[in-house]
């Protein structure tokens, strides 16, 4: 248990949270070993059971990966992997796994003490009461998801800015540059299908004008 919650133990107690101590069957550990993740499993795909091997090493060796590192693997958890991969790959059946066979090949056996809490109800205000920690994690998970909403707008906003500094600021500076090319038409020493005139921007206009009324037809009928 944390040295700060074993400080207050009495007003955990006050409040109906009582701290238990696991140290069983259930809390066994083995240490120094993982199971393989996925590429290793695909690398040791065509291993098979040597002559002289046991049904266990075979499955450290195909199924596991010893390390140096604080990996961990429960007892039963273990156990039932084993028995699994025995009942598929190992006509020979089982061995029992004992601390000293795991030992031999390079793995500590550990059991450790967890702490937990449990809540029973309190009388409080002369009625009774229940610390609900699922409840507490319901509010957290609900802040948490007005923290995303808030900053899913704020990713709107900031984008609707960006365009707009992008895309419309610059419209008045393209306004003036038409309006210079259509003064300056009569006079242009560019070709007529390259110069740009009242009737040329009348024809985009149009042009968009029928866009609008086919999409907008397009959008009826489907």
């Amino acid at each position: 248990m944390p040295q700060q919650l074993s400080k207050e133990h009495k007003t955990l107690q006050m409040f109906g949270v009582y701290s238990k101590i696991v140290y069983n069957a259930s809390t066994d550990y083995f240490m120094g070993i993982r199971f393989t993740n996925k590429i290793e499993k695909e690398e040791r795909r065509n291993f098979n059971l040597m002559p002289s091997e046991d049904s266990l090493s075979f499955y450290i060796r195909k199924e596991c990966v010893i390390t140096p590192f604080d990996d961990t693997i429960t007892s039963r958890a273990f156990t039932k992997h084993y028995m699994d991969f025995c009942h598929l790959h190992t006509p020979g059946g089982s061995v029992p796994v004992t601390k000293r066979a795991l030992e031999k090949l390079g793995v500590t056996f550990s059991r450790f003490h967890v702490s937990n809490f449990e809540c029973r109800p309190y009388r409080a205000n002369e009625s009774l009461h229940c610390v609900d920690f699922n409840e507490s994690n319901n509010e957290e998970a609900n802040g948490q998801e007005e923290k995303n909403s808030f900053s899913l707008i704020m990713d709107f906003v900031s984008v609707a800015l960006n365009l707009m500094i992008t895309c419309i600021i610059p419209l008045p500076m393209l306004a003036i540059c038409l309006l210079t090319e259509i003064f300056v038409d009569e006079i242009s020493p560019l070709d007529a299908d390259r110069r740009v005139s009242y009737a040329s921007i009348n024809t985009l206009v149009s042009l968009f004008h029928v866009s609008y009324h086919f999409s907008s037809a397009l959008s009826c009928i489907f």
